[in-house]
């Protein structure tokens, strides 16, 4: 049965720069539809023949020779593809098969056997996506892999893989460090990944307490964290505030305790100076408003030491000079003799005047 192609776009030169020519296809004799031969792409050829492999030059965007007297078009079999000519000088073209092309893991004996975008790998003789680059599922092509290439948009990269074109506001170095125009995993405030060389996909960072063997595999952005001692946790000084779900990081002279962090001063200053050197650390006089707290102070504190912390006394009450707040009088007895609070031997107390220099506590 022969099979007439009518050419809607004729090749007028000998040369061609675009494989984007189509071609459409009928029976002519049976009207039988052949839907897979409708839409077809040329691509430049050289040196062909009937009894001989084609040599194919390029399959895009390159200029080359194209034999005056054939023309080429694709038929797509499921994960096949068969490459045909036909001569068109006849009356009734001739139609020939020139060779298959496979998709990935098809067989092959050379590169002209794979489909655009893969090789053939010499050692198993299965159609393989490039060095750099490995199959994506979700573009159906093989694309740039972590770390690889160079890409100027996310869709350059395996999308399966979770990856995107590292930019000057997300990159994670995780595990190597990004680059821009490299495919990476997302580093972003809320949205951590990293990339996971079994799994050879991008995948969420781990939780506070989970096991870990490197920073990167924490949610150093969202929670803070960093591998310490195998587990996601808080930097030393510092600890983990539950309400918020994420580290708050001390100073280093910093003490972290019940969700703050606590100076106890090194130096001695008068009562009316503890605000103004607490401001300096971006803190507030400490406010020991609870046993636990007391028992705290108490145990990084010496005996007979005293420390000025926050505290006024008005109109016969004391309260908690940064909240207003009263001072509870159930936990620590006070004599009401003086006008400011000072922290010895684990309870608050007011009988030592204003103006006796001691070590002072802040918090923040």
């Amino acid at each position: 049965m022969l099979l007439n192609i009518i050419l809607l776009s004729m090749i007028a030169c000998l040369s061609c720069t675009s494989v984007q020519v189509q071609i459409y296809s009928r029976y002519l004799q049976n009207e039988t539809n052949h839907s897979n031969l409708t839409k077809s792409k040329i691509i430049c050829l050289s040196t062909c023949s009937r009894d001989i492999n084609c040599s194919l030059v390029e399959f895009d965007n390159h200029s080359c020779s194209l034999y005056k007297n054939i023309i080429e078009y694709i038929e797509e079999q499921g994960s096949l593809i068969n490459l045909f000519y036909y001569k068109k000088e006849l009356d009734y073209p001739e139609i020939s098969k020139i060779f298959q092309m496979n998709y990935l893991q098809g067989p092959c004996s050379s590169d002209l056997n794979c489909k655009q975008g893969l090789i053939c790998d010499p050692t198993s003789q299965v159609c393989v996506c490039k060095l750099g680059h490995t199959w994506s599922n979700l573009q159906a092509k093989c694309k740039l892999t972590y770390n690889q290439g160079i890409c100027s948009n996310s869709s350059d990269c395996n999308l399966s893989e979770d990856l995107i074109c590292a930019n000057e506001l997300n990159y994670c170095s995780c595990p190597i460090r990004s680059e821009i125009g490299k495919c990476d995993c997302i580093r972003t405030q809320g949205n951590e990944k990293y990339w996971d060389s079994d799994l050879n996909k991008c995948v969420s960072v781990l939780s506070y307490k989970a096991s870990c063997t490197s920073d990167y595999m924490c949610k150093n952005l969202t929670e803070l964290t960093k591998c310490i001692n195998g587990v996601c946790d808080c930097n030393q000084p510092g600890g983990w505030l539950s309400t918020e779900k994420k580290c708050k990081q001390c100073k280093s002279d910093g003490i972290f305790f019940d969700g703050l962090c606590y100076y106890f001063s090194l130096d001695k200053i008068k009562q009316k100076d503890i605000k103004n050197k607490c401001q300096i650390r971006n803190s507030i006089p400490a406010i020991l408003d609870t046993q636990d707290k007391l028992d705290f102070a108490g145990s990084n504190t010496a005996l007979n030491i005293n420390y000025w912390i926050s505290g006024y006394k008005q109109n016969d009450k004391w309260r908690w000079s940064e909240t207003n707040n009263l001072v509870n009088s159930s936990l620590c007895s006070l004599t009401f003799s003086e006008t400011c609070l000072n922290f010895s031997n684990g309870c608050y107390q007011d009988h030592k005047s204003c103006d006796n220099s001691f070590y002072y506590i802040c918090q923040r």
